[in-house]
Protein backbone atom coordinates (compact mmCIF):
# COMPACT_ATOMS: atom_id res chain seq x y z
CA UNK A 1 0.00 0.00 0.00
CA UNK A 2 2.92 2.25 1.30
CA UNK A 3 4.46 1.38 -1.89
CA UNK A 4 1.88 2.34 -4.52
CA UNK A 5 1.68 5.72 -2.35
CA UNK A 6 5.28 6.53 -3.50
CA UNK A 7 4.49 5.47 -6.87
CA UNK A 8 1.45 7.34 -7.21
CA UNK A 9 3.25 10.72 -5.80
CA UNK A 10 6.50 10.22 -8.14
CA UNK A 11 4.35 9.93 -11.07
CA UNK A 12 2.23 13.24 -9.89
CA UNK A 13 5.59 14.74 -9.18
CA UNK A 14 6.97 13.86 -12.88
CA UNK A 15 3.64 15.33 -14.23
CA UNK A 16 4.26 17.92 -12.79
CA UNK A 17 7.48 18.77 -13.22
CA UNK A 18 6.76 18.12 -17.11
CA UNK A 19 3.68 20.82 -16.69
CA UNK A 20 5.63 23.60 -15.30
CA UNK A 21 8.78 22.85 -17.64
CA UNK A 22 6.31 22.72 -20.99
CA UNK A 23 4.75 25.90 -19.87
CA UNK A 24 7.93 27.73 -19.07
CA UNK A 25 9.34 26.67 -22.44
CA UNK A 26 6.35 28.13 -23.83
CA UNK A 27 6.23 31.08 -21.67
CA UNK A 28 10.51 31.71 -23.36
CA UNK A 29 9.01 30.90 -26.92
CA UNK A 30 6.46 33.55 -27.10
CA UNK A 31 9.01 36.42 -25.74
CA UNK A 32 11.51 35.08 -28.18
CA UNK A 33 8.82 34.96 -30.63
CA UNK A 34 8.26 38.52 -29.86
CA UNK A 35 11.17 39.81 -29.62
CA UNK A 36 12.14 38.14 -33.04
CA UNK A 37 9.02 39.50 -34.49
CA UNK A 38 9.33 43.61 -33.34
CA UNK A 39 12.94 43.12 -34.51
CA UNK A 40 12.29 41.57 -37.97
CA UNK A 41 9.34 44.63 -38.22
CA UNK A 42 12.10 47.24 -37.59
CA UNK A 43 13.76 46.06 -40.24
CA UNK A 44 11.12 45.62 -42.81
CA UNK A 45 10.16 49.03 -41.41
CA UNK A 46 13.97 50.31 -42.67
CA UNK A 47 13.84 48.66 -45.50
CA UNK A 48 11.06 50.45 -46.68
CA UNK A 49 12.16 53.84 -45.74
CA UNK A 50 14.96 53.29 -47.68
CA UNK A 51 13.35 52.18 -50.80
CA UNK A 52 11.08 55.39 -50.01
CA UNK A 53 14.25 57.56 -49.88
CA UNK A 54 15.84 56.05 -53.49
CA UNK A 55 12.56 56.73 -55.50
CA UNK A 56 12.44 60.15 -54.00
CA UNK A 57 16.28 61.28 -55.13
CA UNK A 58 15.50 59.73 -58.53
CA UNK A 59 12.47 61.65 -58.84
CA UNK A 60 13.99 64.87 -58.11
CA UNK A 61 17.93 64.01 -58.97
CA UNK A 62 18.94 61.43 -61.63
CA UNK A 63 19.08 57.88 -60.83
CA UNK A 64 22.80 57.33 -60.41
CA UNK A 65 22.50 59.98 -57.54
CA UNK A 66 19.84 57.38 -56.26
CA UNK A 67 21.86 54.78 -56.12
CA UNK A 68 24.62 56.31 -54.74
CA UNK A 69 22.35 57.04 -51.93
CA UNK A 70 21.15 53.41 -51.50
CA UNK A 71 24.45 52.37 -51.58
CA UNK A 72 25.27 55.03 -48.85
CA UNK A 73 22.30 54.37 -46.22
CA UNK A 74 22.37 50.77 -46.50
CA UNK A 75 23.91 50.35 -43.05
CA UNK A 76 21.58 53.69 -41.54
CA UNK A 77 19.82 52.02 -38.73
CA UNK A 78 18.94 55.07 -36.52
CA UNK A 79 15.35 56.01 -38.11
CA UNK A 80 16.10 59.75 -36.78
CA UNK A 81 19.02 59.36 -39.35
CA UNK A 82 16.98 58.21 -42.15
CA UNK A 83 14.90 61.22 -41.28
CA UNK A 84 17.90 63.44 -41.58
CA UNK A 85 18.09 61.99 -45.37
CA UNK A 86 14.44 62.31 -46.34
CA UNK A 87 14.69 66.39 -45.24
CA UNK A 88 18.32 66.33 -47.31
CA UNK A 89 16.63 65.28 -50.56
CA UNK A 90 14.32 68.79 -50.05
CA UNK A 91 16.72 70.69 -48.58
CA UNK A 92 19.74 69.97 -51.61
CA UNK A 93 18.98 71.49 -54.61
CA UNK A 94 22.07 69.60 -56.45
CA UNK A 95 23.00 65.46 -56.17
CA UNK A 96 26.43 65.95 -55.15
CA UNK A 97 25.29 67.96 -52.50
CA UNK A 98 22.63 65.76 -51.04
CA UNK A 99 25.43 63.22 -51.66
CA UNK A 100 27.78 65.33 -49.49
CA UNK A 101 25.21 65.68 -46.80
CA UNK A 102 24.37 61.85 -46.71
CA UNK A 103 28.21 61.10 -45.88
CA UNK A 104 27.83 63.48 -42.91
CA UNK A 105 24.79 61.81 -41.39
CA UNK A 106 26.37 57.93 -42.02
CA UNK A 107 29.88 59.42 -40.48
CA UNK A 108 27.48 60.57 -37.31
CA UNK A 109 26.02 57.57 -36.89
CA UNK A 110 29.06 55.60 -36.90
CA UNK A 111 30.85 57.70 -34.63
CA UNK A 112 27.60 57.64 -32.47
CA UNK A 113 27.81 53.50 -32.79
CA UNK A 114 31.46 53.84 -31.84
CA UNK A 115 31.23 55.79 -29.11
Amino acid sequence: MLAERVQEWTREWVQQGYAEGLEQGRAEGRAQGRAEGRAQGRAEGRAAGRSLLHRQAARKFETATADQLATAITELRDPERLAEVGESIIDCSTGNQLLERVRIICGHEAAEQEG
